[in-house]
């Protein structure tokens, strides 16, 4: 399985994106991803009992600020996208591994 996609620059002066693509799997036990990391949660303005900021330790939190920007809060790098590819062969880590190569090559030069 392959995840791709793009994340903000940190540098204020970033005029792009910033890309990734790895292997699910390639990584360490401590980064293994947790279920907040998927998960978003969008205020509702108008509710009558409305959720304090960070109720949910870990989760992207989306607010409707009084300009009618939205306010997005994250503890990590928050991806612009995100897309995931299931590989089905006997050398499908191989072949995701390969596809990670040459999408990070393709949008990097």
């Amino acid at each position: 399985m392959l995840r791709y996609g793009s994340l903000p620059d940190p540098d204020p002066n970033a005029d792009r994106s910033l890309v990734h693509a790895y292997v699910v799997g390639d990584y360490g036990p401590e980064e293994r991803e947790t279920f907040s990391e998927g998960f978003h949660i969008l205020h509702n303005p108008w509710a009558s009992v409305p959720i304090a900021d960070g109720v949910f330790a870990g989760f992207t939190e989306h607010r409707l600020r009084d300009d009618g920007l939205v306010l997005t809060t994250s503890d990590r790098p928050d991806y612009f996208t995100s897309h995931t590819l299931v590989f089905h062969a006997r050398v499908a880590r191989t072949r995701a591994r390969e596809y990670a190569e040459r999408y990070q090559a393709a949008v990097s030069g």
